[in-house]
């Protein structure tokens, strides 16, 4: 991804290059009047990949972000406390901490924390940073 150029400039040539390795080059747009954008604006112009944000970068490469999570169908292999934890998770928007879901299952919150760690690990649920699922 190229940010900023100028016309005759070392980036320049190294995406030359890319083009003779047929490796696609992302070019962010500038302002027409800054000679630091008439490079990139140049590359737009000639067919090069437009970055107008990290959303199209991730849809041509077609990277799927972390914090979205392909659904895969893991659930039939869950015993019945599994499914419960992840029904609970699935029907609460704002994510549930441990100890809350302890609570509303009446399970002791060790053998909540290991029904968790079953689920994140096959990948149906995620920690957040504050400690909710």
């Amino acid at each position: 991804m190229l940010t900023e150029a100028v016309i005759k400039s070392g980036a320049i040539i190294t995406v030359r290059f890319c083009a003779e390795y047929e490796k696609g080059v992302f070019a962010v747009p500038g302002n027409i009047y800054s000679t630091v954008s008439k490079g990139t604006n140049e590359l737009i112009q000639n067919g090069n990949l437009i970055a107008l944000g990290p959303d199209d970068m991730a849809k041509q490469l077609e990277w799927v972000p972390k914090d979205k999570p392909v659904k895969t169908d893991n659930t039939h292999k869950l015993d019945k406390l599994e499914l419960e934890v992840l029904n609970l998770i699935e029907n609460d928007s704002d994510g549930l901490p441990l100890d809350l879901i302890a609570q509303k299952l009446n399970i002791e919150t060790s053998e909540i924390a290991l029904t968790l760690l079953k689920l994140e690990a096959n990948g149906l649920i995620k920690t957040t940073p504050d400690k909710n699922m």
